[in-house]
């Protein structure tokens, strides 16, 4: 029969060597922090999300300034020329297409204006030709990066809002109009006018409101993009419970939990 001293000595080495089990498994080993870069490092990477961000932002605004110049371009010509034809419906649709034909161009106009990443890679360009200390240059860079996304989030979430009510509101009382029997004493040819009118400017009004809420600004994008190339800093690194072991004894077991901190 074992001694109370063997069995002691058994149970301490028995922990001992569970808790080596926990500790060491690969399965709960922490990865290897990533060594954190120069400052010229992340000025180069700076500098190549900054371009390569701002010649996106520029191709979005032409591939803007081609359909909603085109589509613009289709529907006011043909409206203008349907409004001055004697037939009523006719005329009401000619009416409609002018008006929505001059919202879409409207809404294109804002293509023609650089974009607030544009305008930030040019800052950028600019005062490093200027010869500013490269860890001044890249913290500047950055809080002047941020405010942009802070900003294109704000103004795409108030201009998404704006656009979807005002778009779905005149869209809704369009169709009401063009749907419904005489209202309010209405001619049916004034109430096709009216309807025509209101669903011409609300659907690309609505379309465009949808597009503001749903898709991120470039600035956004591009600004999340740029944070994932930054290391993350070694005290936001997970902390909590990593292991368990469980070692047989005779008579009964030994348990072991590690815990990080």
């Amino acid at each position: 029969m074992p001694t109370n001293a063997f069995r002691k000595a058994l149970l301490v080495t028995t922990l001992s060597l569970a808790g080596a089990f926990c500790t060491v498994t690969p399965a709960h080993a922490e990865p290897t922090a990533p060594a954190e870069p120069t400052e010229s490092s992340q000025l180069a990477i700076m500098d190549r999300e900054l371009a390569l961000f701002a010649e996106q932002a520029k191709a979005q605004r032409t591939a803007l300034k081609i359909t909603g110049t085109l589509s613009g371009a289709a529907l006011l010509p043909a409206g203008i020329v349907l409004a001055q034809r004697s037939d009523p419906f006719a005329h009401s649709s000619g009416i409609g297409m002018e008006i929505g034909g001059a919202v879409t161009l409207a809404l294109t106009l804002t293509a023609w204006i650089p974009s607030d990443m544009e305008r930030v890679r040019g800052e950028f360009e600019s005062r490093r030709a200027s010869g500013v200390e490269t860890g001044t240059l890249l913290r500047d860079m950055e809080t002047r990066w941020e405010r942009a996304a802070e900003a294109g989030h704000t103004r795409r979430i108030v201009i998404g809002i704006v656009d979807l009510s005002l778009g779905v509101a005149a869209t809704g009382a369009g169709l009401f109009f063009l749907l419904s029997d005489p209202v309010a004493k209405l001619d049916r040819n004034d109430q096709y006018t009216l309807g025509n009118s209101l669903v011409g400017p609300g659907v690309p009004l609505m379309a465009n409101g949808i597009r503001m809420l749903v898709q991120d600004s470039i600035e956004e994008t591009s600004w999340r993009a740029y944070q994932a190339t930054k290391p993350i800093p070694q005290g936001s690194q997970n902390t909590g419970f990593s292991g368990f072991g469980v070692a047989p004894l005779r008579g009964g077991a030994a348990a072991v939990a590690t815990y990080t901190f």
